[in-house]
């Protein structure tokens, strides 16, 4: 008796598991027409053939564990959740889909799952998420679903690795169907599955499509093997029947038509038995009826959001003198005092180390569990901590350098910054990630960068830069009040030894707005101001300087404003002072072409400000190692002060 055949009756006598594949074939194929029809637009990546697989893990495990899928995920989703309702809605764009149309055949959520565009991009999540249910004491684990393909991508052994070493309580689930995308994994993959597992001491186990009781005992040691805190691999060798997506199959149809009938839901779905007819009808009416209602709900619209401005106070600062770096440590360590689900993620940030700057000494001796050592793994050290925060943990990572930080650009962007739109809302991503920025330390073009600039406007994404005037701890004590998504948290390396506060400077007086991330104001106290500068970070310091020089060497008379909240960008609070002076020199530290100052005259100019002179001011090339050279390249006083001269006169 053929394989074929002893699934085909195991498949059978047990009819809920056949209704569940059957209305997974089914709809995976009214998919493919309605895409050939017009009705869905873009990418529609079905999994026929792979049904069985999808229902085998996911019986086996619990509702409370996690299931990240992939771009090809319509099989996990249905078999998690049954929702062909919200599935055909929201690959056809309508209100009533399961991410409000938002989302569409690849960017899927449902409770405790999650799907996603990017190749592997989930991996380091699903670490995450299993992270904290480990901190927390909890059994439940996470199982990620990847193709061949994603053993393509780095960020997957970067998260093989951080799970093998942390025993982390998670099940990979490679989906072998011999394709990435259309280029046979002869042609792509060096070595062997298991052996790659291995590698990382990862437990491996092997099934198929095609012998239905061994996959099923397989996906059910597979996920015990990972509930006991066994990292597990479980490699399927699986087959696509369907295109990659829609219409794109360039495979040999006499290679396809042999995959088709060693498959088992098509075996059986070729017998004319009147029980077999009776759950397909079923499944058909109820596909039909989805499909016709959907088309009777409104089309997903983007959500316009309308922020009025502000009524901008303005109060005198009060006094303070912390060391900044001394600051930050405060906060961490009362952070971690008072939240149990803190946890502080990077590298070399325990005991003796304490991190590249000094700031979480001694933290790792008062909490062990929880201030977490990494591996260089950028990617995996945000995308874990994203996962962390996904499952209700408060994660702080750290990157040493913000040079490094372009190495988690897109577990930034594609992921933390999206999840929450994609769910709308139902997933919270409370991720604050910390980074040292800047040069004038002489470590030259990697690690002398300011790249806060390439991060801003990214939707989803809140960008606070520290200052040398607002207390560290004040700002950060707003980004976790106001934590409503991920935080990036700029550091400049020459803030740390520096004393915040304001200084006393005769004729000038220090002023700050009253709300969150607040906007420090040094301006004239006798005399009107002839040139508004804006700024942020450690240039504040510079421009600063630069003023009194101006006024001295040229009687010059500037006022100046430092952001704190440099993404999004608000310029409520400087709409007034520009238009008073109708001069504006703006100032970063990294290169001013489409930067933080470009965005900000381009915001002033669309408020209808009027603007006579203006001037960008920021870094002229990439960083030198030489200190004199580094000196001249990034803006300092000097530099600041001929600009502010040139404008005044």
């Amino acid at each position: 008796m053929t394989a074929a055949v002893t699934s085909a009756q195991y498949l059978l006598q047990n009819e809920e598991f056949f209704r569940r594949a059957v209305t997974i074939r089914r709809t995976e194929e009214a998919l493919l027409q309605l895409a050939a029809e017009g009705a869905i637009k873009g990418t529609v990546h079905t999994a026929i053939g792979q049904e069985l697989p999808a229902l085998a893990v996911i019986d086996a495990l619990r509702r409370d564990d996690w299931v990240f899928s992939n771009h090809r995920g319509h099989a996990h989703f249905l078999a998690r959740t049954d929702d062909v309702e919200g599935l055909i809605a929201e690959l056809m764009g309508r209100t009533t889909g399961v991410c409000g149309g938002l989302g569409g055949s690849q960017h899927l959520h449902a409770p405790r799952f999650l799907s996603n565009g990017i190749v592997g991009g989930l991996a380091p999540v699903a670490a995450g998420t299993a992270l904290a249910a480990k901190h927390e004491g909890s059994d439940t684990i996470a199982a990620l679903f990847i193709g061949d393909g994603a053993l393509g991508e780095g960020v997957v052994y970067e998260s093989f690795n951080i799970a093998a070493r942390w025993n982390l309580p998670v099940l990979i689930v490679v989906e072998n169907n011999g394709y990435a995308q259309s280029t046979p994994i002869a042609t792509t993959l060096a070595g062997t599955i298991r052996a790659r597992a291995e590698a990382f001491g990862l437990s491996y186990q092997y099934a198929d499509s095609w012998s239905l009781p061994e996959l099923i005992s397989a996906a059910t040691s597979a996920v015990a093997s990972a509930r006991s805190g066994l990292p597990t691999l479980l490699e399927i060798l699986t087959y696509r029947l369907s295109p990659h997506s829609k219409g794109d199959d360039h495979r040999l149809s006499s290679e396809v038509d042999e995959y088709r009938r060693r498959d088992v839901l098509s075996v059986v779905l070729a017998d004319e038995h009147e029980p077999i007819r009776v759950i397909d009808r079923a499944a058909t009416a109820r596909i039909c009826l989805a499909i016709e209602q959907a088309h009777d709900a409104s089309l997903a619209l983007p959500a316009v959001s309308h922020s009025s401005a502000a009524p901008i106070t303005w109060n005198d600062l009060p006094p303070s003198s912390e060391i900044i770096a001394d600051s930050i440590h405060q906060f961490l360590r009362e952070l971690l005092n008072n939240n149990p689900h803190a946890l502080l993620i990077g590298e070399d940030l325990a005991a003796p180390y304490g991190g590249a700057f000094r700031v979480t000494r001694n933290l790792s001796q008062e909490h062990p569990d929880r201030v977490i050592n990494t591996p260089i793994s950028e990617a995996a050290i945000v995308g874990t901590g994203c996962g962390a925060a996904l499952a209700g943990a408060s994660p702080i990572v750290e990157i040493m350098f913000g040079d490094f930080l372009p190495l988690a650009f897109d577990q930034i962007a594609n992921h933390a910054a999206k999840f929450s739109f994609l769910s709308r809302g139902a997933a919270s991503v409370p991720l604050v990630i910390r980074t040292p920025m800047g040069g004038r330390r002489g470590y030259g073009a990697t690690h002398s960068q300011a790249l806060e600039k390439h991060f801003m406007g990214i939707d989803g994404l809140r960008i606070v830069a520290l200052n040398h005037i607002t207390t560290p701890y004040a700002l950060y004590s707003d980004v976790v009040t106001h934590l409503d998504g991920p935080c990036l948290v700029v550091e400049h390396k020459l803030l740390y030894p520096r004393r915040s506060g304001p200084t006393p400077l005769p004729g000038f007086r220090w002023t700050t707005t009253e709300h969150p991330f607040p906007v420090v104001r040094l301006t004239p106290t006798n005399t009107q101001a002839s040139l508004t500068i804006v700024c942020y970070g450690q240039m504040f310091v510079e421009v600063v300087e630069a003023m009194l020089l101006a006024f001295r060497e040229a009687e010059c008379v500037s006022e100046a404003y430092c952001l704190s909240l440099i993404s999004p960008l608000r310029v409520d609070a400087l709409i007034t002072p520009v238009a008073r002076t109708q001069a504006v020199l703006c100032v970063e530290e990294g290169s001013s072409e489409a930067g933080f100052g470009s965005e900000i005259l381009a915001q002033l100019l669309e408020c209808g400000t009027p603007i006579r002179k203006a001037r960008r001011l920021g870094a002229l090339g990439i960083i030198p190692a030489a200190v004199a050279a580094e000196d001249a390249t990034i803006p300092n006083a000097r530099r600041i002060c001929d600009a502010i001269k040139e404008l005044c006169g």
